[in-house]
């Protein structure tokens, strides 16, 4: 999946972090609100044990409040990705979501040029 891929190329840059919102198969520990922002990344401060990537989600073992809890964030529920210093920010929106508004006359446009 693209959120797959994405994910997987910048966390061999640093630390990313990702916006979650429910999902059934969600699997965070109770403490935790969600819609909510985890941060990933080889090198942090609390090492992060058993990181798996694939096709369902992000599984991990991650620290909140220094105790260590199993997780499982399946790809549904990403609804956004971002660097660590934010100068690269990835967002999904589902149909039924609202989309961004439209641009206003003037609004500066960036385009993509071959």
């Amino acid at each position: 999946s693209t959120k797959r891929t994405l994910f997987t190329h910048l966390l061999g840059e640093g630390v990313v972090k990702i916006a979650v919102d429910n999902h059934p198969k969600l699997c965070l520990p109770d403490q935790v609100e969600v819609p909510c922002i985890l941060e990933y990344g080889m090198h942090m401060t609390t090492p992060i044990k058993n990181l798996a990537i694939d096709d369902d989600g992000i599984m991990a073992v991650l620290s909140f409040n220094e105790q260590a809890h199993d997780t499982l964030v399946p790809w549904e529920a990403v609804k956004a990705m971002a660097t660590e210093d934010g100068l690269f920010v990835a967002r999904w929106f589902e149909p039924s979501e609202q989309q961004p508004p439209p641009l206003k006359p003037g609004q500066p446009v960036l385009k993509l040029v071959e």
